[in-house]
Parts: C-alpha cells; sequence; structure tokens
C-alpha cells in the first residue's frame, strides 16, 4: 500500500525506476555561477594587488627621503642633480649610476629602490619621458630643496614627477 501511494506521488513510476544524476541544465547553471565568482575574485584579486604595489612605492619613496634626511644632516644640503628610475634600473641612471645613488648609497641607504612592476620597454624609459603610463621613481633638486615623485597605479592626474609626490 505504502508503495502504491509513491507510486502514485511520482506520476506512476516507482522510486526505484527513477534514474540517478543530475541534468545538463543543472550543471550548465553551477558551471555558470561558479565562472561568475571566479571572475569578481580575481577582479577584486587585482585591484589588491595595484594597491599592495602602491603602497610599496609610498614606502620606497619614504626611505629614499629618510636617506636624504640623514645625508642633509651630515653635508647641510641635498644631492643637486636629477635621477630617474629606469623600470629596470636601482642605481637611478641611465645605464651608469646617478649623482643619487653615488650620493646615498651605502651610506645613508643600503640601495636605491626599483619600481616593483616593469612596466616599460627598457633602459631610457623613465618617469618624466611624457609617457603616461611610465613607472618609476624621479629626483630632483637644487641643494636646497628637493623632490621625489611616482606614479601611483591608483592615483590621479600624472604630471612630470607622477601623481604622488613628496617635497621638501
Amino acid at each position: 500500500m505504502l508503495i502504491t501511494l509513491f507510486a502514485n506521488c511520482y506520476g506512476g513510476v516507482l522510486l526505484e525506476n527513477m534514474k540517478k544524476g543530475f541534468t545538463l541544465i543543472e550543471l550548465l547553471v553551477v558551471v555558470a555561477i561558479i565562472g561568475l565568482l571566479s571572475s569578481v575574485v580575481l577582479a577584486s584579486l587585482n585591484s589588491a594587488r595595484a594597491k599592495g604595489r602602491d603602497a610599496k612605492r609610498v614606502t620606497d619613496l619614504k626611505q629614499v627621503q629618510n636617506a636624504l634626511a640623514l645625508y642633509y644632516f651630515d653635508s647641510g644640503s641635498y644631492p643637486s642633480c636629477t635621477a630617474f628610475s629606469p623600470w629596470n634600473g636601482i642605481n637611478w641612471g641611465n645605464g651608469s649610476p646617478s649623482c643619487l645613488y653615488n650620493s646615498l648609497v651605502p651610506t645613508y641607504i643600503k640601495s636605491l629602490p626599483a619600481d616593483p612592476t616593469n612596466r616599460e620597454g627598457g633602459i631610457g624609459n623613465f618617469l618624466g619621458d611624457n609617457a603616461p603610463t611610465d613607472q618609476g621613481y624621479r629626483y630632483d633638486s637644487s641643494g636646497v630643496t628637493y623632490i621625489l615623485g611616482t606614479n601611483l597605479e591608483k592615483g590621479g592626474v600624472t604630471s612630470d614627477y607622477g601623481n604622488y609626490q613628496i617635497k621638501n
């Protein structure tokens, strides 16, 4: 009697004869949902990575700023020059050490920082050569004051010194 009741509830088909598994539509819906969720997660991850690189750029410039303060304390002036950080350069010179490198390394700072990305195509491309996507660092000083700059990925309008600047 119980089997007859179940058979009537399921359109006359006994439970024993029903197929087990998922239909193609159910599988496609699950795959679409997983794809949508993964794209949202990846978009958030890329944004977090850019913010992390920007934080490193700000920290790098603050380290150079501290080294410049130590240099000024010892010599009474800042290194009087212009220095650029090409995408792959750690001496802030275009293939040879810059005056900033010669003045600060290794007495005031272990090494000059390099940008966390390799955005440009080679030595010679640097912040300030009028390419809006340039990454790197720039220093310019008359000896009395200085300016340090970089382009933040999540920053605003860029200039020759980037969209993030430290001035003295």
